[in-house]
Order: C-alpha cells, then structure tokens, then sequence
C-alpha cells in the first residue's frame, strides 16, 4: 500500500525522519515537499539517502503559486496512485487535502500542528482550516488540547479525529560530550562556569518571551549578575522589541542564536530551561517540553500544549502562572538555590514523556493506517 506524505517548509526534521524510517518496511513510502526553498535540504538528502521517493515544488505566497502546485501534486497522483495521502502544516494542507479529494483518494489525514492560532491572531486563516476539516477524511490532534479545541470551537466530530502525538527517539538525548558542550560555549563565547539560562522559542507575541526577559533582568541586577540568557530560534516579530530590552544588561548576560542545527547539545549546556506560551491553547504540541524533559535539565513552564496532558508543579517541572515574570524570577530562584529537590523531579520529567517515544507513537499511527487501509479495501470489495 502506498502512502505519500505532503509536508510544507520542513527543512530538517527528525519527527519526519524517525516516521520514514518506522514506516518504510510496511508501506511504500514518498514525500512532496512543498518549500521555499532553491537548493536541497538536510531533510530531502535525508530521503534520497534512505531510497525515498520524493518531489519538491516551490512554494510562494503566491495564490496563483499555489494553484500551479496543486496541478502538479494532482498529476503526481494520478502516476503514484496512493491510496492514503497524510499532510503536514497549513499550505501542505490546503493544497494536498483539496487534491487528493479531487483525484478520489479515499483516505485523507491532515494533522493540525496547530491550535488556537488563527481563532486569535489571524482570523482570515479559520476559512483555510474549514476548508481542510470539511474535506479531510481524518484529523490528526497532536494533544488533547487540539481535539478539545477542534470539537468545541471548529464543531469537528470526535469519531472524525485521531490521536498523532508527535514522538522522540528518547535514546538520541544525554549522549553530548564534555567536548561538544566545551565546544557550543566556545562557539558562542560563554564562558565555562556560567549559569545559562535556556529559551528555545520564536519571538512572537503568544510565546511569552518578554515575560522571560523582564524575569532574567530581575535576576541579574538581584541574584546573579554573571548568568547568561540564550535565546535560540530567535526570530519573529517581538525581535527589536526584545532586543530592546535586553540593552539594559551587559553583552556577556545574553546570547541572540537565530539557528543552532546540534540543538541537543545545546539544550545539555542549560542549567535551567524556559518555556512560558501565554494560554493553555496557545501550544498544538510543544516538542521543547518534552526536548527539555528528555534533556534532564529543570524546566520552568506555563501549562500550554501537550504539557495540559501530563506536567504538574514540583511534580515534573516548575509551573508558573501566564505572563508571570515575577513567578518566573522565583523559579528561577527556587532551581538556584534548592539542588537537592531538583532531583526527583527531573527523574519524573523523564519518566512521564516515555510514553512519547518513536518506538510506542510510530507503532500506534501504524495500525492506525493499516486500520483505515483495510477498512478502504473493504469498502471497495463490497
């Protein structure tokens, strides 16, 4: 049975990379990679490397872009001849759902990577998923917050979602050397001793870094004046805000990483992680939750995303309330000076996201396919 996966702008993933490989010895597997893009990435070489099947189409804002690409997806299913199509992020979505629906693919998956985003920040985006709802055959939830929000607000019925939770290969986490942590400081010029405090978050609105920000400040001119903020994936429209900010301490106090590819590493170089969306609908997922929990390193949370699923304060993590700075500042505080009570709860960090492995995850979308193959096969006979 083939199955073609349709994902836009994933330029190095290692969800999709694990899902290639689970799935390869029981389906016949290819990808349209839909990107902006005028060279390979690490992700399509990876493809190419494992005898993957894959096409890539240039994406552009352009509507007309977008129609050009759906023509060309459409000719592609009409060579391939899937019998499952599985589409990954907005423009994948769009453009393959509404293709495979009009080349009478039977089963069509769209896994929202999403939640509330565009009910609050871009209105026009609701008319995009409605679209994709109302021709899916399946939808993907990441967490049960997604399908919270899809039966409530988007009217979805249940029987019409399916649980997709993102997964981790766990084994991948704690193996960095002395030498490639030594290496990352070096790169970034921090030096050995200093406390780092960790962000790995977009700099928009609805992720909270600000609140992150006015908390480091506090602790700095209060507590430690040599620690250091690292702020990775450090993009987005709250940058110059941000940056703003920050010009208040001194250079050595923080670190601006637009993109660090060795993110294991680097989340291993933490003393103490940051993660703070601003409402419990705001995260789909959140991979950084269980990234940082894999990572063994306390973590400070606001409860958004899968993290409504499992983490609890002083059980797993330390949990502050939304737009909290001030309750950021004492977490900080509390890790700083309470090592002796970090222990357990980084041991039950770790335990609590095993249940997010490759291994278990991968196994259970499997038969989840299987299931909805046979069940087409079934349908066609009768």
């Amino acid at each position: 049975m083939k199955i073609v996966y349709i994902v836009s702008n994933v330029y190095k993933s290692s969800y999709f990379e694990n899902l290639t490989l689970y799935m390869k010895p029981f389906f016949q597997i290819e990808y349209i990679l839909l990107d902006n893009n005028n060279k390979k990435s690490p992700f399509e070489e990876f493809l190419k490397n494992h005898n993957i099947k894959c096409y890539r189409l240039h994406l552009t804002n352009n509507k007309l872009n977008w129609a050009l690409n759906a023509l060309k997806v459409f000719n592609i299913f009409k060579r391939t001849q899937p019998k499952l199509v599985h589409c990954h992020l907005l423009e994948a979505g769009l453009i393959g759902i509404i293709t495979a629906k009009i080349s009478g693919i039977k089963i069509r998956i769209y896994t929202r990577h999403y939640s509330d985003i565009h009910h609050v920040f871009f209105p026009k985006g609701i008319i995009y998923d409605r679209i994709i709802n109302q021709l899916s055959t399946h939808i993907g939830s990441v967490s049960n917050i997604v399908t919270e929000l899809l039966i409530q607000k988007e009217n979805i019925q249940p029987k019409k979602i399916i649980y997709t939770p993102n997964f981790f290969n766990l084994k991948t986490f704690n193996k960095s050397t002395e030498e490639d942590k030594l290496s990352l400081k070096t790169k970034y010029k921090i030096p050995k001793d200093t406390y780092i405090i960790g962000v790995i978050s977009r700099l928009t609105e609805w992720k909270g870094v600000e609140y992150i920000v006015a908390a480091f400040i506090q602790y700095v001119n209060y507590y430690d004046n040599n620690a250091c903020l690292c702020l990775l994936n450090a993009i987005g429209d709250r940058k110059e805000e941000i940056l703003n900010k920050l010009k208040c301490l001194e250079p050595k106090n923080y670190r601006i990483i637009e993109f660090e590819e060795n993110i294991s590493s680097m989340y291993e170089i933490f003393d103490v992680f940051v993660h703070v969306p601003t409402n419990k609908y705001h995260e789909a997922f959140g991979q950084v939750y269980i990234e940082a929990l894999a990572s063994k390193i306390p973590c400070i949370f606001t409860i958004s995303g899968v993290a409504n699923d499992f983490v609890e304060n002083c059980t797993n993590a330390i949990v502050v309330d939304y737009k909290s700075s001030d309750q950021i500042y004492n977490g900080l505080k509390y890790i700083r000076e309470n090592p002796d009570k970090l222990k357990p709860i980084i041991e039950n960090g770790y335990n609590s996201i095993k249940k997010y492995d490759y291994l278990i995850v991968a196994e259970e979308l499997k038969i989840i396919y299987q299931n909805l193959l046979l069940q087409s096969l079934k349908s066609n006979t009768l």
